[in-house]
């Protein structure tokens, strides 16, 4: 079976919306002339279907924003302030979010924007609220090459996944985050000062750490309390040394054979 190109897939399923304007129109000029004798001139009709769709646009993007002032006044809410920009749909900050990102940090515009609107404001890129909500998901779809690039460090699990597999790993993990669960802050505090420890540790010796380890046996640990009531308890079987370390390793701890290691290498 051929696999449809998303591109096209996605055309067909906005074809609709984008031919009813100009169709719209068009019935509109032909009732006019058959019904109420009114002749119009070609090159009105063409300004016209020329110009439905953006008015079409226009008129949507107004009434969201009415309808969202509504919403918000009937429920007592205050919106957050709207980011100014010179130019329509946002462009003016995604421009200039471009360009600075080339001769410094990429997040340095979105700092000074909080900085001058507090740490939260509404930005209306392409003329929406952009909101990542678990009913949104299939719209903030990660893709094969984003898959690829998480991959070596989050592996397939939720954080990573698309489609069925992530719908299956929330399913799975979903429970366990209930209010009374996610309020359990000091079981990951506790994880990563040990993990930070040893990793200062290290330093202080000059040695080297592998950071993918240590994040590997922080979130084994830190999950299997937090969902199981009991961790693996990988991080006290102590950081691997790399394969080239030259001290004396008589004094070290061999952890490569260690059941805890082997559960955390498992997992990777």
């Amino acid at each position: 079976m051929v696999d449809i190109p998303p591109g096209i897939i996605y055309l067909a399923q906005r074809l609709p919306k984008l031919a009813a304007p100009p169709i719209l129109t068009y019935l509109a000029y032909l009732l006019a002339e058959s019904h109420l004798d009114i002749e119009l001139p070609t090159w009105l009709l063409r300004s016209a279907l020329a110009l439905s769709l953006p008015v079409a646009f226009t008129v949507k993007v107004q009434w969201q924003i009415l309808k969202t002032k509504w919403e918000a006044a009937r429920h007592g809410a205050v919106l957050p302030p709207l980011l100014p920009d010179p130019l329509p749909g946002g462009l003016g900050f995604i421009l200039a979010f471009m360009k600075g990102a080339q001769v410094e940090y990429p997040g340095d515009k979105v700092s000074q924007k909080f900085q001058e609107l507090g740490n939260t404001f509404n930005a209306r890129v392409f003329f929406a609220n952009r909101a990542v909500l678990a009913t949104q998901f299939e719209d903030f779809e990660k893709g094969p090459e984003q898959r690829r690039w998480l991959a070596p460090l989050l592996g397939t699990g939720v954080f990573a996944a698309d489609g069925e597999l992530w719908k299956f790993h929330r399913a799975m993990t979903r429970p366990f985050f209930t209010k009374d669960r996610i309020s359990h802050f000091d079981v990951f505090d506790r994880h990563g000062e040990d993990a930070i420890n040893q990793m200062k540790t290290r330093f202080k010796a000059g040695i080297p750490v592998d950071f993918q380890d240590v994040i590997a046996r922080f979130t084994l640990d830190a999950a299997t309390e937090f969902l199981l009531g009991n961790s693996v308890r990988s991080l006290s079987e102590g950081l691997p040394y790399p394969f080239n370390y030259a001290g004396d390793r008589t004094t070290l701890t061999n952890t490569s054979e260690r059941l805890a290691t082997q559960f955390v290498k498992s997992f990777t």
